[in-house]
């Protein structure tokens, strides 16, 4: 037990600190802070929020309202949805967490009050309707998942919940209740999308966060629990220090701690699965990037995808140089530089528009 909680906490902290992994969150965030606190057309996150998303909505109710009556209008609409954004962000900086939920709260009631204002009633149907069909494309995403062997219980109990909200929905518009149909249809979409980014991540190229713990736990079922602390006693070590180091607030040492750290887990996957993982790794990089970027050829909303083709630039830029130190005999950073490729890619996949 006692290895499991220090491989997890290097895990954790080269993540937290290091970022550019091949790990990526597979549900959204939920954290309004980061999401309603922006101007509609600069919201950005790990993941694309689907057309019909309450944010994507807002935003093209805003874009509407700026090229049917110009920018003055468009003041004017989102007037108290600034306020109500200024004030949550007061709330949020002195830490006073009630105001800044009640804040959230009503911005969200004012943004579904202002898309229903400027794209019409018609607006929560249609929302109900693309969702409900976007679940039925998740849903044979899901069995083609199962009948490969994964895992997908998870995604079938979030799936469960958006046939409840949309039933919900469904129900409001024909009573024509048309803000509480579009907070459920919306909220089902956000469901939704906890689903479709789920499978995506069934499909993550497995970089050094991934095969790390993969290669302890082999070595566990093989050899027993001593050979995988014996294995994993400098990790443990490193740990500790950098622990302590963010403790008495040295950022430099605790740094220099995880890049130790990191070389360290690099170390093990080198040696549990040797230098061959390299040419798997850059090979999947390759052809996921490839793959990415003819899904991007074909939508038509440039701010994200030419935000996802300079991911891609740096990953396949990271990849090459993997490449080359690999051609040269150095592994190790053939594997680091593979591996941070990865994790590009796989948020770009989640970053594409739906």
């Amino acid at each position: 037990m006692r290895v499991e909680r220090g491989f997890g906490l290097g895990l954790l902290l080269i993540t937290l600190v290091l970022s550019g992994c091949d790990r990526t969150p597979t549900d959204p965030s939920h954290d309004p802070s980061g999401a309603l606190l922006l101007e509609p057309a600069l919201r950005t996150s790990v993941y694309a929020p689907s057309s019909t998303s309450l944010s994507q909505l807002f935003r093209k109710a805003a874009t509407k309202v700026m090229l049917d009556h110009g920018r003055d209008a468009q003041r004017r609409v989102l007037a108290s949805w600034r306020g109500l954004n200024e004030q949550a962000e007061v709330a949020l900086r002195t830490g006073d967490r009630h105001t800044a939920e009640s804040r959230i709260a009503a911005l969200r009631a004012e943004e579904i009050t202002i898309v229903l204002r400027v794209l019409g009633d018609r607006v929560a149907e249609r929302t109900a309707r693309t969702v409900g069909a976007s679940l039925a494309q998740a849903r044979l995403r899901m069995s083609a998942a199962q009948g490969k062997g994964s895992n997908v219980g998870r995604a079938r109990q979030q799936a469960e919940r958006v046939d409840a909200l949309l039933f919900q929905a469904e129900a409001a518009v024909r009573a024509g209740q048309s803000t509480r149909a579009l907070d459920l249809a919306t909220e089902a979409s956000d469901a939704l999308d906890a689903v479709v980014h789920f499978l995506i991540s069934l499909d993550r190229i497995a970089g050094v966060e991934t095969l790390f713990p993969e290669v302890v736990a082999s070595l566990r079922r093989e050899r027993g629990s001593a050979a995988a602390a014996a294995l994993t006693g400098r990790l443990e070590q490193l740990n500790a220090e950098t622990g302590l180091a963010l403790r008495r607030g040295n950022r430099d040492r605790s740094r220099q701690y995880l890049e130790l750290a990191r070389r360290e887990q690099i170390r093990i996957v080198l040696d549990g699965l040797g230098s061959s993982v390299v040419n798997l790794l850059t090979d999947q990089v390759d052809a996921a990037t490839i793959a990415t970027r003819k899904e991007i050829a074909a939508r038509a909303e440039p701010l994200t995808t030419d935000r996802i083709g300079r991911m891609l630039n740096e990953a396949a830029d990271l990849n090459g140089r993997a490449r080359r130190a690999a051609g040269t005999g150095d592994v190790a950073t053939a594997l680091d530089l593979a591996s941070h490729a990865a994790g590009l890619v796989n948020a770009a996949q989640h970053l594409l528009p739906r």
